[in-house]
């Protein structure tokens, strides 16, 4: 459905974010991709959702597919219009609107009563709380109801594909595996998610395949499953002090490595 390949996006004349980065998701699941903080994972968000000029990037080179049509550089609501949708870092939601019109402001590609009507159901369904909080103002909700409504607006959309940037980010344990139990859902529903995640053992445990990013390149990637049993993913990225083993996992099966 989606392919990012040899993505290379610079800020100004000398900072370079990614370079040559290259990465695929499916019509169907959860592809994660991890790394630390100034990795390029926003960045890449970025250029997918076509907004990399609002905050002073540009696409040096390579490109982005979707449904095999050339993306890069499109204008952001001709690709929200195409069926990508973002749900940015940090929530972001209106806070002065309520939690209705906050959804409602989402309803980009709802063409008809009938659509946003089941767009609605679909995200009370997911977040109750939304529907019990309706007429209550976005910025008097909890962060992890801030984060739903952040969520369940992009859902008003109805996406064929979802990003979501670091949507655990500043939230309670409880919450977010409530989060990544939603993911999983969504995925189910027939949305393909890109899930960009620094808490790496939440994304590993519901993505059907995982890249890391180090320094705007592509690192490793594999299966989710593989490399969350992989030494050097679990000593770099879950707290496991094992020694790393940088190109077998504990299957004993091989993962792709590029070396920058």
């Amino acid at each position: 459905m989606l392919e990012v390949t040899d993505l290379t996006v610079r800020y100004g004349p000398h900072m370079t974010a990614l370079d040559h980065c290259s990465l695929s998701c499916p019509a169907s699941g959860v592809v994660a991709v991890l790394g630390s903080n100034g990795a390029g994972k926003t960045t890449l968000m970025r250029a997918i959702s076509g907004v990399l000029d609002h905050h002073g990037g540009r696409v040096a080179g390579g490109r982005i597919t979707f449904r095999g049509e050339t993306i890069t550089g499109r204008d952001p609501a001709w690709i929200v219009g195409s069926g990508v949708v973002q749900v940015p870092e940090g929530r972001r939601v209106f806070a002065g609107m309520t939690v209705e019109d906050n959804l409602r402001a989402g309803a980009v590609r709802a063409g008809s009563r009938s659509v946003r009507a089941q767009a609605y159901d679909r995200v009370h369904a997911l977040f109750p709380v939304l529907a019990e909080r309706r007429d209550q103002r976005a910025g008097l909700l909890s962060g992890g109801e801030q984060q739903m409504l952040a969520i369940g607006r992009g859902l008003m959309s109805e996406p064929d594909m979802l990003l979501l940037d670091e949507p655990s980010l500043g939230l309670a344990p409880k919450m977010v595996e409530h989060i990544g139990r939603v993911v999983t859902e969504i995925r189910a529903q027939g949305t393909a998610v890109l899930l960009v995640e620094q808490n790496a053992a939440m994304a590993l445990s519901i993505a059907d395949h995982a890249y890391v990013m180090e320094a705007g390149t592509v690192a490793l990637e594999g299966d989710a499953a593989d490399l969350e049993a992989s030494d050097e993913v679990r000593a770099r990225y879950l707290g496991d002090p094992r020694g790393p083993e940088p190109t077998t996992t504990g299957r004993g099966r091989s993962l792709s490595v590029w070396v920058p």
